[in-house]
């Protein structure tokens, strides 16, 4: 358990799930930053830890020269910002708060005005689609879409979905780790840090009771996907991975794990690209509805607490 009365932060673990989950559920963000999930399979790539303070959450990353992602939970807001300034005060470091939604930026600015410089975080935006859209991918924006899936069904006619379940995970991790290889990712720092945060979530994805769906062609894995609901109304996918010689094989696991899994939904939340262009560039070509926009706060003046 990592609910405990002062600012001490500890290791993110399953054994923490359940609990870090009931207080998420009560800040219902559309945000993927607020998702177990998220947390758990990044936690050793940025370094991440936790620490539950009068019913919020508070998620730290980078012991050494923390940021700290905006507090969520059904506590006061006040008493953890005001926990949170006093602990950098005293470790001699001004406040750094990212994954800041519109609404949360306007809470800041009322109970500590001029205190935080805030800025758009644009490469963190989520990008948000209609559930119903990526499944039936109707109109004429989405057109090139269906065309790709039309071309890769011409050429795998006996393509299926398949849940990914223990007797085919080590054929799926291989399958990363050779879309790793062909990627170069040894020669991309980021690249290395999102192979090492997918191998997590295959390697936990029970335990961490994700969905995850593969299209087998000839016996051959094409692409894979990995997701779970968000909060009542939007589902978020976390990982998305296909052969990048296999036209439309990207169109079809994004629309048949969509179907399979988002159905109910009304939403799909599709993270962010990181600010990679080329993942920028596909991303908005599915249309999102809109964009989950994200701000960080520097604090530049002190607080009387």
């Amino acid at each position: 358990m990592i609910f405990i009365s002062v600012l001490t932060f500890e290791p993110i673990t399953l054994e923490n799930r359940d609990r870090m989950m009931d207080v998420l559920s009560r800040g219902h963000r559309a945000s993927n930053e607020y998702s177990f999930a998220t947390n758990f399979i990044w936690r050793e790539v940025y370094d991440l830890s936790a620490c539950i303070y009068g019913d919020m959450l508070v998620i730290r990353s980078d012991e050494s020269d923390p940021t700290y992602i905006f507090p969520s939970g059904g506590g006061d807001l006040k008493r953890v910002m005001d926990a949170l300034l006093a602990h950098e005060k005293e470790n001699g470091r001004k406040l750094y708060i990212n994954t800041i939604l519109p609404g949360d930026a306007e809470k800041l600015k009322a109970l500590y005005p001029d205190v935080f410089v805030y800025e758009d975080n644009r490469d963190g935006h989520d990008y948000l689609y209609d559930a119903q859209s990526l499944i039936t991918l109707s109109g004429k924006k989405l057109a090139s879409k269906r065309n790709h899936l039309n071309r890769f069904e011409q050429m795998h006619m006996h393509w299926k979905l398949e849940p990914i379940t223990p007797d085919n995970l080590d054929e799926v991790r291989e399958m990363n780790r050779q879309w790793c290889r062909e990627a170069n990712c040894e020669e991309s720092k980021s690249l290395s840090m999102e192979h090492m945060a997918v191998e997590q979530a295959l390697i936990h994805m029970q335990s961490l009771k994700l969905d995850g769906a593969l299209i087998r062609s000839r016996g051959q894995i094409l692409a894979f996907a990995l997701g779970e609901p968000l909060n009542d109304d939007t589902y978020v996918v976390h990982v998305e991975k296909a052969k990048a010689d296999v036209q439309g094989a990207y169109q079809i696991i994004n629309r048949e794990f969509a179907a399979a899994y988002a159905g109910d939904y009304a939403y799909i939340n599709r993270e962010d690209d990181a600010g990679d262009e080329g993942l920028r560039k596909a991303k908005l070509s599915y249309r999102p509805i809109r964009m989950v926009e994200k701000l960080t706060a520097e604090q530049v003046r002190d607080v009387d607490l």
